[in-house]
């Protein structure tokens, strides 16, 4: 009995002595629970850390935005400042108006010098003559045809009296050259025209008689304008200066009409000027759906277009340099390329330069100008 006493008084002891170690155990979880606490506050402090960096790198996103705002509107400063005198590209343009009045001044003289000459000349540039060269060689009693350019053809004048006059220049170097005199007398394509009764001869009077028929009505286009324009000549100093002006325009529509639709007019003229009966027509029907009748025309049309601008922008300063510079040294004519000129340089110089000078240039021109044209006047009328 006394054992079992003792036995149960050891095991409360025992038990006590668990129950202290587990406040032990307690006391030791609390620590550890202190020390997550100090952990916090540590992690506290990192956050805070981490605030005061980012605060600083704003501040320093600011200052950079704030210097490059300054730094771009240096630059825009700059860009503006070197924009108001771009002397460079004003000079360069200067350059370009110079050309483009010089183009303006010799079409416009070209022109006035085609409605000055006789027809009998003109005929030479623009042939509308089937019976006559280059068409043919030979007139209907079989003999051979004058010279083109023979001493007496240009005594026949197909203008008024009152109108200035114009000519080939019979010194010349290239009306003494056989090779450049070839280019207006008898040849290909029209020397293939043959009697001969062949498949042969068929394609070669096929392709020849087109090329002429379509040549023709071209050259009957440009005399009438031509015409037209030299039917104002007598009228004053101001019609000739009307020539002048209209030159231009006239010659560069005349070129785009060929360049555009002419080769549907050579389509129509195979078929109205067609001298081979039935099978002249099938042929060319055929070569509709084919192809050969439109790379016939397109290559034509391709040919005319370099003929129109050679015999009409460079072919009279060729013929006559001298007429060409009469022209041009008209007063009319030249005082109007001048305000060509002034307006080009003045358009270029308020694209390129700043107001101040762009405006002293335009009332130093306006001064010139009007200097200029009184001065003229005042020498007419001492003339007078």
């Amino acid at each position: 009995m006394l054992q079992y006493l003792n036995g149960h008084n050891n095991s409360q002891n025992d038990n006590t002595d668990n129950t202290d170690n587990t406040d032990n155990t307690d006391n030791t979880d609390n620590t550890d629970n202190t020390d997550n606490t100090d952990n916090t506050d540590n992690t506290d402090n990192t956050d805070n850390t981490d605030n005061t960096d980012n605060t600083d790198n704003a501040d320093n996103v600011k200052q950079k935005s704030t210097s490059n705002k300054s730094d771009n509107n240096n630059t825009n400063t700059k860009k503006d400042n070197a924009t108001e005198n771009s002397w460079g590209k004003f000079v360069s343009s200067i350059v370009v108006s110079g050309i483009t009045v010089l183009i303006i001044g010799l079409l416009g003289a070209n022109f006035v010098y085609l409605t000055r000459l006789p027809s009998s000349e003109l005929d030479i540039l623009f042939p509308t003559n089937e019976e006559k060269r280059p068409y043919t060689n030979t007139n209907k009693n079989g003999s051979s045809l004058k010279d083109l350019f023979s001493n007496d053809i240009s005594n026949k004048l197909g203008r008024a009296t009152e109108c200035k006059k114009a000519q080939f220049d019979k010194s010349s170097a290239f009306l003494k050259n056989q090779y450049f005199k070839g280019i207006f007398d008898y040849g290909f394509p029209y020397n293939m025209e043959t009697k001969q009764e062949s498949i042969g001869g068929f394609l070669s009077n096929w392709f020849s008689n087109n090329v002429k028929q379509s040549n023709i009505l071209l050259r009957k286009v440009i005399k009438t304008v031509i015409s037209i324009g030299g039917s104002i000549c007598g009228n004053g100093s101001l019609a000739e200066l009307a020539q002048f002006i209209l030159g231009p325009i006239i010659m560069l529509l005349t070129t785009g009409i060929v360049s555009t639709i002419w080769w549907l007019v050579t389509i129509i003229s195979m078929f109205a000027f067609e001298t081979q009966g039935i099978w002249g027509y099938i042929f060319t029907i055929c070569g509709l759906f084919f192809g050969w009748s439109w790379v016939f025309a397109t290559v034509l049309s391709f040919v005319q277009i370099f003929t129109v601008m050679f015999k009409t922008k460079l072919l009279p300063i060729m013929l006559n340099m001298g007429d060409i510079k009469k022209i041009l040294k008209d007063f009319n004519n030249g005082f109007y390329l001048a305000v060509v000129f002034c307006v080009l340089v003045l358009m270029s110089a308020f694209a390129n330069l700043n107001s101040a000078i762009s405006i002293g240039m335009l009332i130093s021109y306006i001064f010139i100008l009007l200097k200029l044209y009184n001065s003229r006047k005042s020498t007419n009328s001492n003339t007078i």
